[in-house]
């Protein structure tokens, strides 16, 4: 239907990580059809995880927080304000969509809206606006942004910058934008 360049699917188990079952297709250039095995797509292939990554946000939000219904945050638009080195303010105005307004929810409605705005506002409430550091320590945590090793072999980090200090790096990263993974993590 979206007439995709390739796929990968990857069935794992749980528990312990092993793959079960793969494939990756590519789409023929000689026919309008999809074949196997021109690349391991789902070990090699570098791409943003984009919103799947709110998932590892939203754990490391949980885990830090008691009563995840004790506040709300924003769905569609905020500004967020932050301090330089110089002690100036430094206000950032970010926009989930056009003509929104700056309605709240709580994180399973944050979640559930696949808000960037309300991920990275959850993620600076409990790490800091200041402390990406923090952040990904606690990511990293979760073995999805590390280097590993599957019966298939090595898989490399993510690109995901390690020594950000500037609000945007950190922003994007909250809901995965701005760094490449590969599709098993």
């Amino acid at each position: 239907e979206l007439n995709a360049e390739w796929g990968c699917a990857v069935v794992m188990e749980t528990k312990t990580g092993e793959v079960k079952a793969m494939s990756n297709l590519t789409r023929s250039q000689y026919a309008n059809r999809y074949v196997e095995g021109e690349q391991n797509y789902a070990l090699t292939a570098m791409v943003e995880p984009g919103s799947t990554f709110k998932l590892a946000s939203l754990l490391a939000y949980l885990e830090r927080t008691p009563n995840d219904n004790e506040k709300k945050y924003p769905l569609y638009a905020h500004t967020f304000t932050r301090k330089g080195n110089n002690k100036q303010e430094y206000k950032y105005s970010k926009n989930d969509g056009i003509n929104r307004s700056e309605e709240s929810g709580y994180p399973i409605e944050v979640f559930q809206r696949s808000s960037n705005v309300g991920i990275a506002s959850m993620i600076f409430d409990k790490f800091s606006i200041y402390d990406y550091q923090n952040y990904l320590q606690k990511i990293d945590s979760l073995f999805i942004t590390t280097s590993f090793t599957t019966q298939l072999g090595q898989i490399n980090a993510p690109n995901i910058k390690r020594k950000a200090n500037d609000f945007h790096t950190y922003y994007n990263t909250c809901f995965g934008t701005g760094f490449k993974m590969t599709p098993i993590q």
